[in-house]
């Protein structure tokens, strides 16, 4: 199963809003399937599980799960995930299905890793973004490339690692890492935004 990539800052999603006026409905599709899908307000540090792929819910059904009206926010924010894939985000209008059958199709990339692989993998990049704040560069190569070790496709270590180098200003080091984060996701927008700031810093 092929899916086009179209939208800006997810991968692999297309999102359609199909008019209709007897449905009001969103579909949520993944390849692979049985991808566990968690929704909530945007950047909401505990989403609620709605269930797994594929799936369908109304605007009612998912309120309930949620327990929030979708009047109280203006974005609803989706994240999908499944073990041994990269997750992902996407965010809709939280309201305003009451004619449209909203269609979310969703493909994942393989991360390399598994399991507790996975687990190890998140933490060592959660221990790079610490460094990097601290701007202890070194530790956060470290982790990230400990994290690249186990998952050499994940893109989300590559282009933490660009972003390291970009803020140590190493920039021909940025640049060869956020051109590897497009070829293990060539949707990856902000790999494409660095890399022409990278070249007005530097012409």
């Amino acid at each position: 199963m092929q899916f086009k990539n179209t939208l800006p800052k997810v991968s692999f999603v297309i999102f359609f809003l199909i008019l209709n006026a007897c449905a009001s409905k969103m579909t949520i599709v993944t390849d692979p399937p049985e991808v566990e899908v968690y929704a909530g307000q945007k950047d909401t540090e505990n989403p609620v599980f709605i269930g797994s792929t594929p799936l369908e819910l109304d605007e009612d059904e998912l309120s309930k799960k949620i327990k929030i009206e979708p009047e109280k926010f203006s974005f609803l924010e989706l994240s999908l995930k499944k073990s041994g894939y990269e997750s992902e985000k996407i965010w809709l209008p939280s309201r305003g299905w009451d004619s449209q059958h909203v269609t979310v199709k969703v493909q994942l990339k393989e991360s390399g890793a598994s399991g507790s692989q996975l687990d190890l993998v998140l933490q060592y990049i959660l221990n790079a973004q610490k460094f990097a704040e601290t701007r202890q560069f070194e530790q956060a190569h470290m982790a990230l490339d400990e994290a690249l070790k186990i998952a050499p496709k994940f893109a989300r270590a590559a282009s933490m690692k660009a972003g390291v180098f970009f803020l140590q200003k190493s920039y021909d080091q940025s640049r060869i890492w956020y051109r590897r984060t497009l070829e293990l996701n060539p949707g990856h927008t902000e790999a494409v935004k660095m890399l022409d700031q990278i070249t007005k810093l530097t012409n």
